[in-house]
């Protein structure tokens, strides 16, 4: 090649180069920023890590308040995991709008699943959501964040972070429908996939957890206060207990708070007897509280 069409040809790209440095930078998307904090590892299947609300509990003691229907569904705490997380996991995906797959095939626990589609068929109804955040104080603790747990879900599959709250503090209260949407979407694939695996093996890392649980309480009730609620939120089953309870405070088709038909329907018992085999009926107290502290 000719030397000097060689300089022409390395200067124009060099000009091209600088003029584009020098030329206003497009707003980076939703996607984008959320690519940011993708990793290269596996999908992360562990409960978030949702902090608790602030709030002062009127029930002074493990005993003060009397259990409801100890022992009232006679199953295993694995057959009570999973029909709770199932039961966890079809509301939650009524709130999205991508497709969501429904748990057909289960060898660990077939008869269960078989007998609730039987007894209790829920068709899938998508609910609109309204996230009304217009007068939230994006600065304040986390404590008084926690009303809204929904912000504490992670942006991305592998990990715990970002959370949605993370990148409103950066980006503004605007971009919260997109953010909470995609987080949503993820924590519910999570769940299908933690699902399919108590399936095919009877167990899981949040099983586990939520077993753990169960053998501290069984000689150590957990007192009634915020550091108590915190040790149940790290189960699954109780961060998902606040996810849904929120869900349905900002769908259009509420109806009423989950927390006080549980003993009216009989998929929602398993909530009923999760808080029970783990001996903290003061829980009921905080969901039912904790709502009325939304703005």
């Amino acid at each position: 090649m000719n030397k000097n069409l060689l300089k022409t040809i390395t200067a124009v790209t060099l000009l091209v180069s600088l003029g584009s440095c020098s030329s206003a930078k497009r707003p980076e998307t939703i996607e984008a920023k959320m690519a940011r904090f993708e990793a290269s590892t596996g999908e992360y299947l562990g409960s978030p890590q949702l902090p608790a609300a602030d709030y002062k509990f009127k029930t002074r003691s493990p005993a003060s308040v009397a259990d409801k229907k100890v022992g009232a569904l006679p199953i295993s705490n694995k057959r009570l995991y999973f029909m709770t997380l199932l039961t966890q996991y079809n509301e939650m995906r009524s709130y999205i709008r991508s497709s969501s797959q429904e748990i057909n095939i289960c060898p660990t626990f077939h008869s269960a699943i078989v007998e609730y589609k039987e007894k209790y068929p829920v068709p899938l109804h998508n609910k609109d959501v309204v996230w009304n955040f217009a007068n939230i104080n994006l600065n304040a603790s986390e404590g008084e964040l926690a009303v809204y747990p929904e912000l504490f879900l992670p942006l991305t599959k592998e990990k715990n972070d970002p959370r949605v709250v993370d990148l409103l503090k950066k980006d503004g209260i605007k971009e919260a429908p997109v953010l909470l949407t995609k987080a949503l979407e993820i924590h519910v694939l999570k769940t299908y996939h933690e699902l399919n695996e108590l399936c095919e093996n009877g167990t899981s890392d949040n099983y586990y957890i939520f077993e753990n649980l169960i053998t501290h309480t069984s000689s150590n009730r957990l007192t009634p206060n915020n550091d108590s609620m915190k040790i149940l939120l790290k189960s699954t089953l109780f961060s998902n207990m606040a996810l849904v309870d929120s869900l349905s405070k900002s769908s259009k088709n509420s109806g009423r708070n989950i927390a006080s038909i549980e003993d009216t329907l009989t998929p929602l018992q398993y909530r009923s007897e999760v808080i029970n085999r783990l001996k903290a009926p003061w829980a009921r107290e905080y969901f039912e509280e904790v709502g009325k502290l939304r703005h």
